[in-house]
């Protein structure tokens, strides 16, 4: 039997572990809330006259139901304005180490207000920690995210889009747990 020393490979298991392929979510919201508002009439009026067509085929003046150029012309605008967010999930325990101390003992007696700020500080938290990158529509990418920065970014974004990030968000931690479970698949007994 040779007793010859083997050339021990060594490396740190912590930063191994922190590096794990947590599912990814992209989600696209857009900053021009009025171009947007305005596509979905325009969207909507076309989608009517769909439905007009559909039901009296014979009707001697059928409706246009092609898209239109302003139509057109309104999706190239909006999507000028388009940020583009990669988000990762983080393990149960990032999340736990995250959230530590937002939500304070007292949550159920705070005011409507209060809950709507602890609510948005936890959100803005989580998010800041889950945005790989933001990208514009000519591919100029913004990696570097802080609470106060999706903060601000929650100021400047129309409701709705800052819900679809939310979202995306809450989706991606969500998957971590069915990651967790798929990869733990038959190696608990």
């Amino acid at each position: 039997m040779s007793t010859a020393t083997l050339d021990p490979r060594t490396f740190d298991v912590l930063a191994f572990v922190s590096n794990s392929a947590y599912p990814t979510e992209v989600v696209t919201v857009y900053t021009d809330a009025a171009t947007a508002h305005e596509l979905g009439k325009v969207v909507k009026a076309r989608k009517e006259a769909e439905k007009q067509a559909a039901k009296n085929p014979d009707a001697d003046a059928q409706p246009n139901t092609d898209v239109t150029d302003e139509e057109t012309a309104l999706r190239a605008k909006l999507q000028e304005t388009a940020l583009t967010f990669t988000l990762q999930g983080k393990s149960p325990k990032a999340l736990e180490e995250l959230l530590e101390g937002i939500i304070p003992d007292n949550f159920e007696s705070l005011s409507d207000q209060e809950k709507a700020e602890v609510n948005q500080k936890q959100s803005a938290t989580l998010l800041a920690n889950c945005i790989l990158k933001a990208e514009t529509a000519d591919g100029s990418t913004d990696t570097t995210w802080t609470v106060d920065k999706v903060t601000a970014l929650f100021g400047f974004l129309n409701a709705s889009e800052s819900l679809k990030l939310v979202e995306a968000m809450s989706k991606v931690n969500f998957n971590v747990g069915v990651f967790n479970d798929a990869v733990g698949a038959g190696f608990s007994r």
